[in-house]
């Protein structure tokens, strides 16, 4: 009994610190601006990814340990072992299908691989994607929620995937869509003109697919564009407001 009075203990301690790092990676990746030291990738595979596979097992201990404490106190329980037995068989067997829910695939994940292979293999070998070239006419193409590119600082870049996670909302991008947002997004606060932070102007480097009248590949614009379709369903952290 001591034992599992001291496993309920220390068990409890540590929940208590996974749900203060789970909340706050969940928070800074929803807001990255608050600190430049923590990316929000980071804070993203932290919140979802890492914490779950500790705060899973330090659950599954805890609350085992609390039934089988509950068990032996109950005088009514002749056979107790028979019941700590049977709690263990419960609790492994959800363990086990809370893993199985954790890392198995989404069918349109893999659907969408298996067509992406089959489509690579019918294509002959030597019909590369042709080379296309960033005008003013071809980006006002790009004017939508679903399909947005933007002029900032004469460099064009493919915001579709962000324009759902901006911290000021898909309004303050999709608005400028097709066009050119240089003065949009160094003038966020008419109070400072230099209101983006290092970090924001930064991270516009992995949405970067050209400058204007250059001609982009589409290796810099079809991974862009494939992400804000595996992204529409999900969150994801975005960068500084």
């Amino acid at each position: 009994m001591r034992y599992i009075y001291k496993t309920l203990r220390i068990t409890a301690w540590l929940l208590v610190g996974a749900t203060g790092l789970t909340m706050l990676f969940g928070f800074l990746a929803y807001k990255p601006y608050i600190t430049h030291h923590i990316t929000p990738d980071l804070s993203t595979y932290l919140h979802n990814i890492f914490l779950p596979l500790v705060f899973a097992p330090l659950f599954f201990i805890h609350s085992l340990c609390g039934t089988f404490m509950a068990i032996k106190r109950q005088q009514w329980i002749k056979n107790k072992k028979v019941w700590q037995i049977g709690a263990s068989i419960l609790w492994f067997g959800a363990l086990a299908v809370l893993g199985v829910l954790y890392f198995v695939q989404p069918p349109q994940a893999k659907n969408s691989a298996a067509k992406s292979q089959n489509s690579s293999a019918s294509q002959p070998a030597t019909s590369a994607s042709p080379a296309q070239t960033l005008t003013l006419v071809e980006i006002s193409k790009h004017n939508s929620q679903s399909d947005c590119w933007m002029i900032i600082d004469n460099k064009v870049y493919n915001l579709t995937s962000y324009c759902m996670m901006h911290p000021g909302g898909g309004s303050g991008i999709t608005s400028y869509c097709g066009a050119d947002g240089t003065n949009a997004f160094n003038t966020k606060d008419k109070s400072n003109p230099k209101s983006h932070s290092s970090y924001a102007t930064g991270l516009l480097d992995s949405y970067y697919i050209g400058d204007v009248g250059a001609q982009a590949d589409s290796s810099k614009i079809q991974p862009t564009q494939s992400q804000s379709t595996t992204n529409s369903g999900g969150s994801r952290s975005g960068e500084d407001d």
